[in-house]
Order: structure tokens, then sequence, then C-alpha cells
């Protein structure tokens, strides 16, 4: 009796937890984390796809250092990502980003945080 309680018991953990991992993902892609690991070719991608945007590119608020793990100011205005741009990188589909001077900001938008910075001289490479 014990280990049919125990069976079940995990079953029933196991199934949560895969309900839980679905219910994370956005459309097809994994819940924004602070951590994200991009290709060069992505980061291009990336780049080159906000780029085509007419977003306008914002100044950083005195202070602001557009770093990776650094958490981005309020007055600086985040966009979704277009839906092409998450096509073709998938792994940013739950992400948000911000546009400033030659910087791109890759944002968690659910705490702010920067999980990467693109600058223009991606593009050049």
């Amino acid at each position: 009796m014990r280990n049919q309680i125990r069976t079940s018991a995990t079953a029933l953990l196991f199934l949560l937890a895969s309900v839980g991992s679905a219910a994370a993902a956005d459309n097809g892609w994994m819940a924004a984390q602070d951590r994200l690991t991009l290709s060069g070719a992505q980061e291009l991608a990336i780049f080159q796809s906000i780029s085509r945007q007419r977003v306008k590119k914002q100044t950083a608020p005195s202070g602001f250092e557009a770093e990776i793990g650094q958490a981005v100011p309020k007055s600086i205005t985040l966009h979704k990502l277009p839906r092409n741009t998450a096509s073709r990188v998938p792994t940013v589909g739950a992400y948000d980003y911000a546009m400033l001077q030659n910087r791109l900001l890759i944002v968690n938008p659910n705490d702010r945080i920067a999980v990467d910075v693109i600058g223009r001289d991606v593009a050049s490479n």
C-alpha cells in the first residue's frame, strides 16, 4: 500500500513538473530568464531584424551602463521583439528589447534585467 502511495505521489509530482514547464512556455518559447547565450550569428540576425524596425533610439539615462546583468531603468521603453525576429532566433521569443544609440539591449520583461547587449559592431563583422 505504501509503495502504491509513493509511486502515485512520484507520478503526480512528475505530472505537475511537466505541466509547469508547459505553462512557462509562451508561444513555443520558454519563459524569459536572466541568462541568455547567443551565438554571433544569432546576435547579428537579431540586430539586423531590429534595425529594420522604426523604433526611436533612446538615450541612456545618466549613470546607466548598458551591461549584461544590469537592471534597465523604467525611463527606458521596452518593446516586444517582432515575430520575425523570434521566429529566426526562437530562444529570444520571450524577451523584450530597447535600442540605445548604437546598442541593442535584450531584456527579461519580468524583472527588466539586460540579458544581452549587442553593439552595432556585430553588424560590421
